[in-house]
């Protein structure tokens, strides 16, 4: 959570705003989280990475891999000048049909 502003703004793929870096460490550390399960393991699939146009943020592609299901996401960080996030949103990828 160190790596988030103090009033950071985390949208999650499940339609909640989260204000605040001790919300997004409630989100990142609850039970339900997939990073929480054991056998995570995040996958980027670096070959979607990209600055966004403004040069304050980047997106990329994550396949978030437990023992029982593979959830693809997509991640958009957006920083302040100091090099925290001050915004992440995190989107829900379709699966590939």
């Amino acid at each position: 959570a160190s790596t988030f502003t103090q009033d950071a703004i985390l949208n999650t793929a499940a339609g909640e705003k989260l204000v605040g870096r001790d919300a997004v460490e409630r989100f990142f550390s609850a039970a339900m989280n997939p990073v929480m399960q054991p056998g995570f393991v995040p996958k980027p699939e670096w070959d979607t990475a990209c600055v966004l146009p403004d040069k304050h943020g980047v997106a990329i592609q994550v396949v978030l891999s437990t023992p029982s299901i593979d959830i693809r996401v997509a991640d958009w960080f957006f920083f302040n000048s100091e090099g925290l996030i001050r915004r992440m949103d995190i989107l829900r990828v379709a699966p590939n049909i």
